[in-house]
């Protein structure tokens, strides 16, 4: 059974797996998916159509998976992905997709340090590190390939 601390509002709905830890005053909305391992620390706010994969770690004040905040944006169905172990620390903020059917993409092993942003229809790749108030505004792809690995030269979802 998840650990959801007794202040915590979790809707109903949303898909928490096992052994997630939900602390005190975080807010998950009904269209959520939380994979195994993740970790929402205190006032984290968490809203959807959202999924994340396992080891996701969110510190407070993120908020994730909100609605676009693209001004075209008129309520249309969209989604954000997100996939394992990346780490949303203070004041973080990712936003869903604004096209019709779209998504927001954050891959793996990502880290989003102190007020970052990826706003809509983002894309990101996997072992990408914003730093303290990096901004990638809305249609953005951002990926990287270590040095250390064999790869493509340039890798986005």
């Amino acid at each position: 059974m998840p650990e959801i601390h007794p202040t915590a509002v979790v809707h109903p709905a949303a898909e928490i797996a096992d052994d997630v830890k939900i602390g005190p005053f975080c807010v998950v909305g009904e269209h959520v998916k939380l994979g195994p391992g993740c970790v929402l620390h205190s006032h984290v706010v968490i809203d959807g159509p959202s999924s994340f994969g396992s080891g996701n770690e969110f510190f407070p004040f993120s908020v994730i998976g909100l609605k676009s905040q693209d001004l075209k944006y008129k309520g249309e169905p969209t989604y954000l992905e997100v996939g394992d172990n990346n780490v949303f620390r203070e004041n973080a903020t990712i936003n869903r997709a604004t096209d019709i059917g779209g998504a927001t993409r954050i891959g793996n092993n990502n880290l989003f340090l102190v007020s970052c942003h990826a706003g809509h229809d983002c894309q990101i790749g996997n072992h990408v590190i914003f730093s303290g108030f990096a901004t990638a505004a809305g249609h953005v792809t951002v990926g990287i390939t270590p040095f250390w690995r064999d790869a493509a030269p340039y890798t986005s979802l």
